[in-house]
């Protein structure tokens, strides 16, 4: 998913197309806001956050389907967030454990 620095994954690829889009933009300003959670044995945690916190899923008409308390993290270019991800991904639990079973980590946008 995040390749090398020679041939770049998805997620490089999509944070970089993103930015670009929007540069393109002119008559419009975006506000673009990225949280990066980690979903393992049924447990939801905030990978911008060192404690664990076991964030609960909700839904409401005003905001629909979110986790409650995943920060936000307001950015303006893909190397910031692409830092952020390089962050969180030293906190995710499968970056410190061999597990067997699956490991979901989810970057919003």
């Amino acid at each position: 998913m995040n390749g090398s620095d020679n041939d770049p994954g998805i997620i490089h690829r999509a944070v970089k197309d993103i930015f670009a889009k929007t540069s393109l933009s002119i008559d419009r300003e975006f506000l673009i806001r990225v949280s990066y959670m980690d979903i393992y044995n049924e447990e939801i945690n905030d990978l911008f956050v060192v404690e664990n916190q076991k964030l609960q899923i909700h839904e409401s008409l005003d905001r629909g389907i979110f986790v409650a308390g995943l920060r936000e993290e307001i950015v303006n270019s893909a190397d910031q967030v692409l830092k952020l991800i390089e962050m969180g991904e030293g906190l995710s639990f499968s970056s410190t454990f061999y597990v067997t079973s699956v490991d979901y980590i989810c970057t919003n946008f």
